[in-house]
């Protein structure tokens, strides 16, 4: 067991962690401070999605509220805020490594499978790196923490890619790293699903219904649990359901998105369910979603990337930190548009 008591400034300590049998019991110490220094000892991940760089190409960041629009200005983010962790494929981060030593210290999850938006058809992210490599850099000092993989529910390609995540997953377990999967339900047939599932609800599907909307179904949702519950990695992202929006719950009804959200989060337990933090809003319209999402939901964090790097650095750094105020310091709304806004810092304890 680890000679230390607590990293980060959660409540967790090394005792809390449950290790997966996966784990062997030589990696169990790496795998407890992986997973304590990602979370700082909260049992949750803030995660600042710095892989849009090359899964969403220049659409997200060509004139998109700051000048920079090289890859420097999310490490820059990174190596300023209190984000719990970034994911990022390993070539950029060995090659600026070298050119900042800040950005190899912050505790990364390195994406080992990726596509760029230019792929059409049925989608697939294939293999980029291995987790060999990914340990490899970890040994010349990158303080990397674990591996990342995304998966294409109802894609033509899923059997591939599940079997590649699972095999990454069981490797990275043998090196200590945590893993991350971005589940994306996505193809058509999961677009004739989920018209199938409005048709029966009464609901009129709506002329414009594409993989962006049949995703947000709730039924859609509690597939991507049902998949991350079987790939098993320490936690699962997926994007949040909006029964409201597709007008299967009424306008009305407050916590409708969350109590369907819940039930995504209650089937993929033990799995840690994580959100994407989706197109860029205005900070209190984000942060306020994000409490709700935690505090009813009971979701285990956030992959943020737009609602943080679509900003100038210094404006970006508040913006991840006030997520990271939310998500790993309980900080309240307004607390954390506080320090969004400039006129609070990130907290040295939680609220």
């Amino acid at each position: 067991m680890l000679d230390f008591d607590r990293i980060g400034f959660g409540p967790l300590t090394a005792a809390d962690v449950a290790v997966p049998v996966s784990v062997p019991v030589a990696s169990h110490d790496a795998y407890i401070r992986n997973y304590l220094t990602a979370t700082c000892a909260t049992g949750r991940l803030s995660m600042f999605a710095m892989d849009q760089y090359f899964e969403h190409l220049f659409e997200d960041f060509c004139g998109r509220g700051h000048e920079d629009t090289s890859i420097r200005h999310l490490f820059d983010i990174a190596a300023n805020c209190h984000a719990g962790a970034v994911a990022v494929q390993l070539g950029p981060l060995v090659r600026l490594a070298g050119v900042d030593a800040d950005y190899g210290c912050v505790p990364t999850i390195v994406k080992v499978t990726s596509k760029t938006n230019y792929h059409g058809g049925e989608p697939y992210s294939p293999p980029i790196d291995t987790v060999e490599a990914v340990a490899d850099a970890r040994e010349h000092g990158l303080n990397i923490v674990g591996v990342g993989t995304t998966v294409y529910p109802g894609s033509e390609h899923e059997e591939v890619m599940y079997a590649e995540t699972r095999q990454i997953i069981r490797e990275a377990h043998e090196f200590g790293l945590i893993t991350v999967v971005w589940c994306y339900p996505r193809g058509q047939a999961v677009l004739d699903k989920a018209r199938k599932w409005m048709e029966e609800a009464g609901v009129e599907v709506p002329g414009k219904f594409g993989f962006r909307e049949a995703e947000k179904h709730p039924m859609t949702v509690l597939a991507a649990a049902a998949v991350l519950t079987v790939l098993s990695p320490d936690f699962g992202k997926i994007n949040p359901c909006d029964p409201k929006g597709l007008g299967l719950a009424p306008a009305d009804d407050e916590n409708a998105n969350e109590a369907a959200l819940a039930d995504a989060v209650k089937m993929a337990s033990p799995v840690g369910i994580i959100c994407a933090g989706g197109s860029k809003q205005s900070p209190e319209g984000f942060l306020t979603q994000l409490k709700r999402q935690i505090d009813i939901a009971g979701v285990r964090g956030n992959a943020t990337g737009r609602n943080i790097h679509e900003r100038p650095l210094e404006e970006a750094i508040r913006m991840a930190d006030a997520i990271a105020a939310v998500t790993l310091a309980n900080a309240s709304v307004e607390q954390a548009v506080a320090i969004e806004r400039g006129m609070a810092t990130f907290p040295a304890e939680p609220f």
